[in-house]
């Protein structure tokens, strides 16, 4: 067996980050571990944090609907999903749900199949000296 984050019969939540009046981008990962990949990467500074653990439901759908209208005029929403078939068409789908709210802007690792932890262990092996990326 895998391990899987979430048990059947139970309801998806929504991660998120602490609310700051200063945040002006609002960012969208597909996983908890992708989530903490782009802050680290990105730094906090003016971003709000979310995380749908995987494909969202419809109610996960709603929670960002509502919580890209509490984000100030203005604010972007970047979405940071795998660049694999999965990434994308979950990315499609929100860009659709929430264009309505504010400027949406796709964001996928460059290597295909990747996803934002595969980005930071990268940048993270080759900021080490003598040590190749894997």
């Amino acid at each position: 067996t895998t391990f899987t984050g979430f048990s059947p019969g139970g309801v998806k939540g929504l991660c998120v980050s602490r609310a700051r009046l200063t945040d002006s981008t609002m960012v969208v990962a597909e996983t908890f571990i992708d989530m903490l990949s782009v802050a680290a990467l990105e730094g906090t500074r003016g971003i709000r944090f979310f995380s749908t653990s995987g494909r969202p439901s419809p109610k996960q759908v709603d929670l960002l609907k509502r919580a890209s209208r509490r984000m100030p005029s203005g604010a972007s929403i970047q979405l940071r999903f795998d660049n694999d078939a999965g990434g994308k068409e979950i990315a499609e789908m929100l860009e659709a749900a929430l264009g309505e709210e504010a400027s949406v802007v796709r964001c996928f690792p460059s290597d295909r199949g990747a996803d934002w932890n595969d980005v930071l262990r990268n940048h993270t092996a080759s900021n080490v000296p003598g040590r190749q990326p894997s």
